[in-house]
């Protein structure tokens, strides 16, 4: 039996970033917006989806993730506008 696994490359955000844009979902509820709202847990920054990848691709996909994590330096990012994807 093949198994899939769902795969994406993310940046996790840390707890002051979280808990910002959890407060920015709330007034956004409480402004009548409706929306596909993100749980905390879940907040982060997507850079690529893979889809839906069989296990060994995926210990590929991690294999190189991992080379490159080791030799690439530290980065900051900083955000300044926030959006949405239209349909």
């Amino acid at each position: 039996m093949v198994v899939y696994i769902r795969v994406f490359f993310a940046i996790e955000l840390d707890e002051e970033v979280k808990s910002y844009l959890e407060q920015l979902q709330k007034e956004l509820r409480l402004l009548g917006i409706k929306g596909n709202y993100t749980h905390y847990e879940n907040f982060h920054l997507t850079l690529r989806f893979i889809g839906e990848v069989d296990e060994e691709l995926f210990l590929k996909l991690c294999n190189t993730l991992k080379n490159v994590s080791e030799t690439a330096g530290v980065s900051e990012l900083h955000l300044k506008n926030i959006g949405i994807f239209q349909k």
